[in-house]
């Protein structure tokens, strides 16, 4: 993920629901041109989100998601995440710089912590 600092807004990201119809790894379609949740990118390889983002609609809190590993979201959830880089608030504004990647694993920050207080979760970049 590449964040030239003159394109400040290029830190936000918003998360996007992907169905993958094969094998290969083909793209079918987004959910919707919303994110479902959103991210801020840390590094070229990590960005930082919130645990409940992980969760698959009408799971128990994060009594589904592995603590304190690194693992693939779309083993707990029926989709593969994208990470759709720019202000998804002023899509105007940041088409032009827009990046899209696939998140490859996620890490909760779980053990010994009373959610929701520890609500946060890394993810990982698959282009990185």
């Amino acid at each position: 993920l590449k964040v030239p600092s003159k394109y400040f807004f290029l830190s936000q990201a918003g998360l996007h629901k992907v169905y993958i119809a094969s094998e290969n790894k083909s793209v079918v379609a987004l959910s919707d041109t919303e994110p479902f949740c959103t991210a801020s990118v840390v590094t070229e390889e990590f960005l930082i989100t919130t645990m409940h983002c992980l969760m698959g609609l009408g799971q128990p809190a994060p009594a589904i998601l592995p603590k304190n590993i690194w693992f693939a979201p779309e083993k707990f959830v029926p989709y593969n995440i994208f990470i759709k880089v720019g202000n998804h608030y002023k899509s105007e504004l940041a088409d032009e710089y827009r990046e899209v990647h696939l998140v490859e694993a996620a890490y909760v920050f779980t053990e010994g912590l009373n959610y929701p207080m520890a609500d946060i979760a890394l993810l990982k970049n698959l282009d990185s």
